[in-house]
């Protein structure tokens, strides 16, 4: 798990370099998870 972490904390900084912004849609309700930490967390289960 800890592995799972590193991974996610680097991954969730390249992509925050690439792109600002958290969300890329304006939701009536605010979400648990920004939209690029999903992508994160999605890339990182593939791996």
């Amino acid at each position: 798990m800890g592995n799972f972490s590193r991974n996610y904390e680097k991954i969730l900084e390249i992509l925050q370099y690439f792109e600002s912004k958290m969300n890329f849609l304006n939701q009536i309700r605010k979400p648990k998870l920004s939209d690029i930490e999903l992508i994160t967390i999605d890339l990182i289960s593939n791996i």
